[in-house]
C-alpha cells in the first residue's frame, strides 16, 4: 500500500482551508507534585538540537515548545528539569504569540543548552494563585539520544535536528496508510505548488521522519507549509502561523 499520494493542487488548497487540528492532551504534575490532570498547560513538541559547535565543548541544545491556556494575562510558565535524574532546577519559559490553531491557547517557547545527553522534565503553569502540571501522566518527559524528539500535543511537526542537517517532517504515526504532502509558493501565496513527501525512517515507537523533497525551490522567498492525512483526520503544520522558510 502506497505510503503517500499525489494531490491536485486544488484539493491541496481546499484543504489547507478545511484543515481539522486534533489535540492530544497530556496530565499534569511532575512526580515530586501532587496535582490532578488538567489540559490548562500541554506540551507542544520538544528535541534534542545539536549544536554542531567545537567551542560549545560538548554541551546540547534542546527546545520545546508549550501551549498554556490564556486564563489571566499574569502568568508564569517553567519548566522543571533534572540532567542527573536526582538534582532539579528551574528554567522560564517564553511567551512566543496566541496559538494560531487554537485561540484559547497562548505558545510559550524554552531553549537550553547543557552538557548532558539526556533532559527529564515537567512543566509548571502559574496564573490566579493557582498551579498547574504537564508531567506526561506522571512519567515526566525524557529527551534522550534514543528519543530525540517527542510529539505532544503536536501530531506534525517539521525541525531541523542540527544545524547542518535539512530540515525534516515529524509526525505520529497513527496508522500505515497515510499521505503527507507539501504546499509551498514563491508569490507568498498567490500562486502555489504541492508535492509528496517520502518516508526516511522511524524514530521511535510511534515517531516517523518524513523528507522534504529536493524539487521545492531554495531562497527567502519560499515558504511552505505541511499537510499529514490519516484515518479521515487531516493535520496541518504551518509554524504556528509563521509558515516555514526553504532557505
Amino acid at each position: 500500500m502506497l505510503r503517500s499520494k499525489r494531490l491536485s493542487r486544488n484539493i491541496c488548497l481546499v484543504l489547507s482551508f478545511c484543515i481539522i487540528t486534533a489535540a492530544m492532551s497530556f496530565m499534569p504534575s511532575a512526580k515530586a507534585h501532587a496535582s490532578s490532570a488538567d489540559p490548562n498547560v500541554q506540551l507542544d513538541y520538544v528535541q534534542k538540537y545539536d549544536l554542531g559547535d567545537a567551542s560549545n565543548n560538548g554541551y546540547v541544545g534542546y527546545v520545546g515548545y508549550i501551549d498554556v491556556k490564556n486564563l489571566a494575562y499574569e502568568k508564569n510558565v517553567t519548566v522543571h528539569y533534572t540532567t542527573d535524574g536526582k538534582s532539579w532546577q528551574d528554567i522560564s519559559a517564553e511567551y512566543i504569540k496566541a496559538d494560531p490553531e487554537d485561540p484559547q491557547y497562548d505558545v510559550w517557547k524554552f531553549s537550553m543548552a547543557i552538557p548532558s545527553s539526556s533532559l527529564t522534565f515537567a512543566i509548571k503553569y502559574e496564573v490566579n494563585g493557582q498551579t498547574y502540571w504537564d508531567n506526561n501522566e506522571w512519567n515526566n518527559y525524557t529527551v534522550s539520544p534514543t528519543a530525540p524528539i517527542i510529539l505532544g500535543k503536536c501530531v506534525l511537526k517539521t525541525v531541523k535536528i542540527s544545524k547542518s542537517a535539512p530540515a525534516a517532517i515529524l509526525l505520529k504515526n497513527l496508522a500505515y496508510e497515510k499521505m503527507v504532502f507539501i504546499n509551498y509558493t514563491t508569490d507568498n501565496w498567490a500562486t502555489s505548488n504541492s508535492v509528496d513527501a517520502s518516508y526516511e525512517k522511524s524514530l521511535s515507537e510511534n515517531i516517523e521522519q518524513w523528507k522534504i523533497p529536493s524539487s521545492i525551490p531554495h531562497g527567502s522567498n519560499v515558504k511552505f507549509t505541511v499537510t499529514y492525512m490519516v484515518n479521515n483526520v487531516a493535520y496541518f503544520d504551518d509554524n504556528f502561523g509563521d509558515y516555514y522558510i526553504n532557505n
